[in-house]
């Protein structure tokens, strides 16, 4: 159109267009014409790309349904759906470039004819190839196909919304098909990769040496990503990795199941310790005698090489061989001392040597001597030896004095109370300790405190000078301090009347948590002037308030007077009224007869506060009794102190009257009472102190 001037209206007219615009329109319509056949080539490709995955999924999957694919019909498809793509291209470059000869053609049709083409050998080529030549992929290389199909789609996707801007008349011929080809490229890519992924094998064979510890189904996938959905059909747990062999394994991955090869191969070789035998001559080797141990997961069998055989005495090489079951060998060399004297013998320390320990037949002993075992030192640990020479050739033995046995340890728990201000030690648990070295030292695992409520074990452990130990536990328990102190000191007393009495003399009230502690005594109860027992009570509390009383026996000895009063007391009772007789006979019966029991020195009181007594008790208390009714009376006893008995004038005459049981009661006289002893006791009295009348 051509420009307008002002019509005076007062409109401004519109600027002159530098741009032409049947040019604009030519070149946009140019670029994306290019734009549009880029898209179409990269949908090209991407349908390459899946023919190329269609015949590596030919090649596994008759390995695994049996049935084998056409490739002859895959690869027409293929090339049909090329040359449709050659075409629709080949005509929008020429429509393109009748709309603007100005505008250089992209890509001839000739160029992707020939990419088809070599695309199209390639496939052919591929399906010609023996089916156990073409392996599958691995999931790694699918994934990357995959992924590689995926983003060319993507790029095809935006190729089409760019498309969407060009305008409506260049686009509508072809708009159609190329969303059928895209939809059909896309979806063929998803279900032929899901396909060949959930077709790929996902475990494999399994070797493991001998002994290792049983596999699991995990140990046989491919790649470990796969775990979560891995399940073992086969029994694990009864796979005996002990024995070498190959055996087939069951395993399932989500739905899928396969059969797989566990080998276990052995080989390790034997591992063998050995020791040195000393025997007597006549001792018939055998290999396993020198074997301390064998290490295998298979069985072993052990024996001589080189026929070894010996019939003399001397020390020889012993050459062993162990195999196990999978034939790996082990050669060892050890050696053979024959001889009737031992080589070695170890003595502990403590023991005593003897000679018949020293040999292995006790005959053999007698050519040991005392001076050979002199040169040993039993009380010192150490290596000593001796050379013993018998028949012309010598034998030489080594004695070791060792100390292999552990001290002997006895402990004990210990109960402490909360807040105690006290120190403990191993030595605090430790009962009795003792050990032949003599020399034994005791620690504990732990530091020990008061602080919390509780028991704990405590380890202890006693080790002597060579080593050796013993291990004990003993309990460390922590109580409430709910104790009150312990008193010491508060043994009985006894006092003569009217005695003063330092009650706190000698006397300790101790608390474990505080120590000492002062403590009160109230002896108000006790009165000195009068004889009896008595108690004084004795308080302390410590610094819980914890209290503790105790009471002390106070003993308030009596005097003659309460002897006489107790007397009097007993005579107004029992014998007052009576004939001498009725009162020798009546104290005979109430005070017991104790031989043994002669009163101290208060018969009389001794008798009859306690009811007991011998001869003397009795005769003590009858001359109160003759004392009191006014008869001179004597206390007499035989000339050894055998008895005693009493002596009374009655009359002017005097008697023998005895009050204790089994003697002539009396009164008697001198002739028949000593008659009876001499006859009971094989004497009488002392003549020179007591003469026999005439």
């Amino acid at each position: 159109m051509a420009n307008k001037k002002s019509n005076g209206t007062g409109t401004a007219a519109p600027k002159k267009s530098t741009k032409k615009p049947a040019k604009t329109s030519k070149a946009k319509t140019a670029k994306k014409t290019e734009e549009i056949l880029a898209a179409e080539e990269k949908a090209v490709a991407v349908e390459e790309t899946v023919s190329r995955i269609e015949a590596e999924a030919a090649a596994t999957e008759p390995a695994k349904t049996g049935k084998k694919e056409k490739p002859v019909k895959k690869a027409a498809r293929t090339s049909k759906s090329s040359k449709t793509a050659k075409t629709t291209k080949t005509t929008k470059t020429t429509k393109t470039t009748k709309a603007d000869k100005q505008t250089k053609t992209p890509k001839t049709s000739k160029a992707v004819k020939t990419e088809t083409a070599e695309t199209e050998t390639a496939k052919a080529e591929a399906i010609k190839e023996p089916e156990e030549k073409r392996q599958p992929e691995n999931p790694e290389t699918v994934e990357e196909h995959v992924t590689e199909a995926a983003k060319a789609a993507e790029e095809i996707s935006a190729s089409e919304s760019a498309e969407n801007k060009t305008p409506e008349p260049v686009l509508k011929a072809g708009n159609r098909k190329r969303n059928r080809i895209i939809s059909i490229a896309a979806a063929t890519v998803l279900l032929l990769a899901a396909g060949i992924y959930l077709l790929m094998p996902r475990f494999q064979d399994l070797t493991i040496e001998a002994g290792s510890p049983r596999p699991q189904a995990v140990d046989f996938l491919r790649n470990e990503k796969n775990a979560a959905k891995t399940e073992a059909i086969s029994d694990l747990s009864i796979i005996d990795t002990s024995r070498a062999g190959s055996q087939e394994i069951e395993l399932k991955w989500s739905w899928k199941t396969e059969k797989v090869v566990l080998t276990i191969e052995d080989t390790v070789a034997p591992k063998v310790e050995t020791r040195k035998i000393s025997a007597n001559v006549d001792y018939v080797p055998n290999p396993y005698d020198f074997l301390v141990s064998v290490d295998d997961v298979q069985p072993t069998i052990a024996f001589f090489d080189n026929d070894f055989s010996v019939d003399s005495y001397g020390n020889f090489e012993v050459p062993i061989t162990v195999r196990d079951a999978s034939g790996n060998e082990t050669k060892v060399m050890t050696e053979l001392y024959l001889s009737w004297l031992l080589d070695e013998y170890t003595l502990e320390i403590g023991d005593k040597l003897d000679a018949k320990n020293l040999v292995f037949h006790e005959e053999d002993a007698k050519y040991i001597s005392a001076k050979d075992l002199a040169a040993v030192d039993q009380k010192k640990l150490g290596k000593y030896s001796f050379t013993v020479n018998r028949d012309g050739q010598d034998f030489t033995c080594q004695v070791t004095v060792a100390d292999t046995t552990p001290p002997v340890l006895t402990v004990k728990n210990v109960e402490v109370y909360q807040g105690m201000k006290k120190s403990f030690t191993a030595d605090s648990f430790v009962k009795s300790v003792s050990d032949n070295s003599g020399s034994v030292t005791v620690k504990m695992d732990k530091e020990l405190n008061t602080r919390n409520i509780g028991t704990i074990m405590v380890t202890i452990t006693a080790t002597d000078s060579s080593g050796n130990k013993t291990v004990k536990t003993a309990s460390f328990t922590v109580k409430k301090d709910n104790v009150g102190p312990v008193f010491s000191g508060l043994s009985s007393l006894t006092v003569k009347k009217r005695t003063n009495i330092d009650y706190k003399k000698g006397v300790k009230a101790t608390d474990e948590v505080d120590g000492a502690c002062s403590f009160t005594v109230d002896y108000s109860n006790v009165d000195t002037s009068k004889y009896g027992t008595y108690y004084a009570v004795y308080t302390s509390t410590d610094t819980k308030g914890n209290k503790t009383t105790a009471k002390r026996k106070i003993e308030v000895l009596h005097d003659s007077a309460d002897t006489q009063a107790l007397f009097e007391e007993y005579y107004e009772k029992n014998l007052k009224g009576k004939s001498l007789t009725g009162m020798f006979e009546t104290v005979r019966k109430q005070i017991a007869h104790r031989p043994k029991d002669w009163g101290g020195s208060d018969p009389v009181w001794y008798g009859l506060t306690k009811r007991y007594g011998n001869c003397y008790v009795r005769s003590n208390i009858m001359k109160l009794v003759l004392n009191k009714l006014g008869y001179a009376n004597k206390l007499i006893h035989t000339t050894h102190k055998i008895h005693y008995w009493n002596l009374v004038k009655i009359s002017g005459t005097w008697y023998h009257m005895d009050a204790t049981p089994n003697q002539l009661l009396g009164p008697v006289g001198d002739k028949e009472k000593y008659d009876f002893l001499v006859k009971k006791y094989g004497e009488a009295w002392d003549e020179s102190q007591w003469p026999i009348p005439e």
